[in-house]
This record gives C-alpha cells, structure tokens and sequence, in this order.
C-alpha cells in the first residue's frame, strides 16, 4: 500500500513543482490522547465526549461537561506528563528519508504552548524547536490551523483541518477519532486521504513517500 501511496504522491510533487519535502504533523489527538486524558481528569464518558468533533454541536455530553472539558484544554495541569502514542520517536526519521518535519499545533495560551513545545522536542530526539510551531488561539478558532500550499505530507486527526488542506496527500488514523466515519468522508471528500491503523504506520508511510520522492529527484537530476 506504501508504495502505491508514494507513487502517487511523487506523481502529484513533481506536476505541483515542488522541490522541498514539507511534511507537517498534528499533535492533540494525534501524538498524544488529549481529549481521552481530559475525560479521565473530569470523570466523563470518552465515547460519549468522542462522538462528534466539535464538542460545541455534541449532543451525547451535558453543558457541564463541555465547559470542564473546554476548560481543561487551557489548563497547563492537563498538559502535564502527557503520555504519547507509540511510534512519537520515529517522527524524526521523516526527516532522515529526506523530508522537512514541522510540527504545528493550537494551543489556548503560551503556558499550555510552552508545556507542548518542551514535550513534543523531548520525545521527539533530533527536532529542531524551529520546527514546532505553536499557534495561541481562542477556542472560537479551535478549527483554523491551516495546511498551505507547498505542503507535501499532512498528518492529522481532524476532519475539518483535512478538508481544507492543501497537502498533496493527507495521512489520518483510521479510526479518526471524534468524527463519524460518514462525517468525516464528507467532509474530506475531495482530498488525497489515506487511512492507516496508528501513529507507527502513518510516519511509515510518510517515510516511504520522502524516500521515493528523493528517488526520483536523484533520477531527474543526473
């Protein structure tokens, strides 16, 4: 499947006349569980409070707990200690398969931004702190990180980022967590999506696309 990937992806790099690999990586959840982490904190039903991503339009949760939960993702004690998913330290070899790693993540205030940026550049061995970039926002703007042109390679949770994303190809975890699966197909419908299993496969696969890309480049260029 990889290589499928890579080949289409490698096609779509060359027509857009790109010469740099961007790849840019979510980080809540994503890299780490935080809306699980903040239910567990607040003592709130994780299916339930997953159920639709938007926690303003989720019905399944009461106004007390969408306010704790809200209220918790501008909590720097909720960004303590985090606990990544598995694979986190492979990230930087996206970097050594000839890509440009940036990690670009919301946060609701620089306390809670610094909390993130120290952790994702511990667990992440090799990462420039240039490259992890993390925007202060209100919640109102909750869904509004962007993925410019130029990007290669993003990898994200969030149905609403991938629909507007102008990534070449968008790597998502299959269970895209606080969608529906027939809310976040539509919503992604006309994007270059692949679905994989874990965080493991999806920097894998973001592996292999940089390396076919340098492939062809080193190719072209003799």
């Amino acid at each position: 499947m990889f290589r499928e990937v890579a080949e289409k992806t490698v096609q779509l790099f060359l027509a857009a006349g790109l010469e740099e690999i961007e790849v840019v990586a979510d980080c809540d959840d994503f890299l780490w569980p935080l809306l699980e982490t903040s239910c567990r904190m607040h003592g709130i039903d994780f299916k339930q409070a997953s159920a639709v991503f938007d926690l303003s339009k989720n019905p399944y949760i009461t106004d007390e707990e969408r306010k704790a939960l809200i209220a918790s993702f501008a909590d720097p004690r909720t960004f303590q200690d985090m606990h990544f998913y598995p694979g986190v330290k492979k990230l930087i070899r996206i970097n050594e398969a000839g890509g440009k790693l940036t990690v670009k993540s919301n946060a609701y205030n620089t306390k809670v931004g610094d909390l993130k940026k120290q952790q994702i550049l511990a667990a992440v061995p090799g990462l420039s702190p240039e490259r992890v970039e993390i925007i202060v926002i209100s919640h109102e703007q909750c869904l509004k990180k962007s993925i410019p042109k130029g990007v290669t390679i993003a990898m994200d949770d969030n149905p609403h980022i991938i629909a507007e994303s102008e990534a070449l190809v968008n790597l998502i975890p299959r269970t895209m967590k606080r969608a529906t699966n027939a809310e976040a197909r539509w919503m992604m419908r006309d994007k270059h999506v692949v679905e994989l299993s874990n965080l493991n496969k999806i920097i894998d696969c973001a592996c292999a696309i940089c390396a076919r890309i340098r492939d062809v480049q080193a190719l072209t260029s003799t």
